[in-house]
């Protein structure tokens, strides 16, 4: 009669891998989404773009001779408009991702590095995103009035020359007084952008930068004087960038205070969406744990 040993062998188990963050399909989905929005936020700034280069060129608005607010000669712009793009683009994003990443450092001591090097990747993608999402939405905002209103620059008398039907221009005291809507530039050299001063782009960007910054680091930073220091800081630039718009006769006052008002709303609404989405994302994650 067969006997069993005592001792059953031990089972094989199977062995256990570490757990490995996967690239999830809806991280591309969520990418390909993002970049279908951004167009859509972005289509108002295209159509005045293609608009500008086939059609627009002879939509322009009328002036008075001597009307002194479009007497003023050209000069180059103290701040250009690449550099108040580049300002505004990467120093909020690498503000951005320096905050955050001090920020989170020593949170999350649970969670191992890879774990907590992807949600801080997510949550700086996120945050950038939304950035990104606000600051084209601003320049829609602020590029679609310009191709319906169509008012002159205060360079406009120097950079165009207009010349009327008869032959005459704005020298001849016959055209003085008069509203004109009927004539063409007779610089061959000006630029379309003399019809298109309202509003300014310039205090537009800088004031949604500036904005977004302010009310970013007042939930971020916790140092109250280099808090406020910094704010102060950035208002004062998009400050000076509106200024030099009228120093440089390149905008009237009104301009530059739509402009400005622009960029600020753009920017509130920007800091809301991003301040709720992390609300319901901090919700989500207390209810899981």
């Amino acid at each position: 009669m067969e006997t069993e040993n005592d001792e059953n062998p031990p089972k094989s188990t199977p062995e256990t891998k570490p757990d490995v963050p996967q690239s999830h399909p809806s991280a591309k989905m969520r990418v390909f989404k993002d970049i279908l929005f951004l167009l859509f936020l972005a289509f108002p700034m295209i159509l005045y773009k293609i608009l500008q280069l086939v059609i627009n060129r002879r939509h322009h608005g009328g002036f008075f001779c001597d009307d002194p607010t479009l007497q003023f000669p050209y000069k180059e712009s103290t701040i250009s408009e690449t550099t108040v793009v580049l300002q505004t683009l990467l120093v909020p994003i690498f503000s951005i991702i320096l905050v955050e990443y001090y920020h989170n450092k020593g949170n999350d001591a649970s969670c191992d590095k890879t774990t907590k090097k992807v949600n801080v990747t997510n949550l700086l993608y996120t945050r950038i995103a939304h950035y990104i999402f606000g600051y084209i939405a601003c320049c829609s905002f602020m590029w679609l009035p310009k191709y319906f209103d169509g008012n002159l620059r205060p360079h406009f008398l120097d950079v165009c020359r207009p010349v009327m039907p008869d032959g005459s221009d704005c020298s001849d005291t016959r055209n003085h007084g008069k509203f004109i809507l009927d004539y063409e530039c007779g610089n061959p050299d000006f630029f379309i952008s003399i019809y298109r001063t309202f509003p300014s782009g310039h205090s537009s960007q800088a004031f949604f930068g500036a904005t977004y910054l302010v009310m970013y680091f007042q939930r971020k930073l916790k140092n109250e004087r280099f808090r406020i220091g910094i704010q102060f800081l950035l208002l004062l630039y998009a400050y000076a960038v509106s200024i030099s718009r009228i120093y440089d006769w390149h905008h009237h006052g009104k301009d530059v205070v739509v402009g400005a008002a622009i960029g600020v709303f753009c920017a509130m609404v920007t800091c809301i969406v991003v301040e709720n989405s992390f609300k319901k994302k901090t919700e989500e994650t207390k209810t899981q744990s």
